[in-house]
């Protein structure tokens, strides 16, 4: 249980560091992490081929973006989308909406 408790805070920690150093944008897209979307990690030289889950190998992105990059390196993921084999998702919406809107809800 402790183990479990130190990795999400050192999660936490480099999600931390890499937004302020990253200037809260996704390091795939360049578009700003909003404060109602949750960043995720992405390994720069990716874990399943031998990266480390350091702060020299870790970046913060968009889970969209991150879910697009799999297991690519960044320059892979360059070709890909020069190359049109693959096209970052669209910038998020500034504000998430709402439950009580919609078909159903509110209008």
């Amino acid at each position: 249980m402790r183990r479990r408790y130190a990795l999400k805070s050192m999660r936490r920690t480099f999600t931390a560091i890499c937004m302020l150093a990253q200037g809260g944008r996704c390091a795939i897209c360049g578009h700003p992490i909003l404060p109602h979307e949750v960043p995720v990690l992405d390994h720069v030289i990716p874990w399943s081929r031998g990266g480390e889950h350091s702060l020299e190998n870790v970046q913060a992105a968009h889970w969209r973006c991150d879910n697009l990059k799999g297991d690519m390196t960044m320059d892979e993921l360059r070709a890909a989308i020069q190359q049109g084999r693959l096209r970052l998702p669209e910038p998020p919406e500034e504000e998430p909406p709402s439950a009580m809107e919609g078909e159903y809800g509110l209008q």
